[in-house]
């Protein structure tokens, strides 16, 4: 669990650091996950990221003739939300404004929520998917019309959205 999901080496104190968690057939596992580590900014949410890797154990006896074993490797954000926000995730999207500096394309968002946007395009260009901070911009090369949806907490798209530059 760690800030950076592309650092499977990080650590930060969230109570769980498991290396390996055994899963048998039919059964599942449940994680139970407690902040430690020094205090967090209480105006904004934080995102810490789970990396997980699952490898299907096989009997040795079933490994007879030709077997395809897939194994997965996953990346779950988990966001840490402080108590008496002043506003809502659902309405954050609705705050974003963008402008243009230097040639480029700045995406401001000035709520407490991270907002993740995808489907994004700027001057008709698609842009990747990309996640903007709480109280923090996004600067993006290119300039135009903005178009993007959101994620929502239930990780659903919202509908389409445009920012004038």
């Amino acid at each position: 669990i760690g800030p950076d999901p592309r650092n499977f080496n990080q650590r930060v104190s969230l109570g769980r650091n498991d290396l390996l968690i055994r899963t048998f057939p039919k059964k599942e596992n449940k994680l139970r996950i407690i902040y430690t580590g020094p205090m967090l900014p209480q105006d904004r949410e934080s995102v810490f990221y789970i990396n997980s890797k699952a490898i299907p154990s096989v009997p040795k006896e079933s490994l007879k003739g030709n077997t395809l074993q897939i194994a997965t490797q996953s990346v779950i954000k988990l966001f840490m939300r402080p108590e008496g926000l002043p506003s809502r995730s659902v309405d954050a999207p609705a705050t974003i404004t963008c402008h243009v500096e230097s040639g480029k394309t700045v995406i401001n968002n000035p709520s407490p929520y991270y907002v993740t946007l995808v489907q994004l395009s700027i001057g008709g260009k698609k842009i990747a998917n990309n996640m903007v901070a709480p109280k923090s911009s996004l600067t993006v090369a290119g300039q135009g019309d903005v178009k993007f949806s959101t994620l929502n907490d239930f990780g659903a798209n919202t509908p389409q959205q445009h920012c004038r530059t």
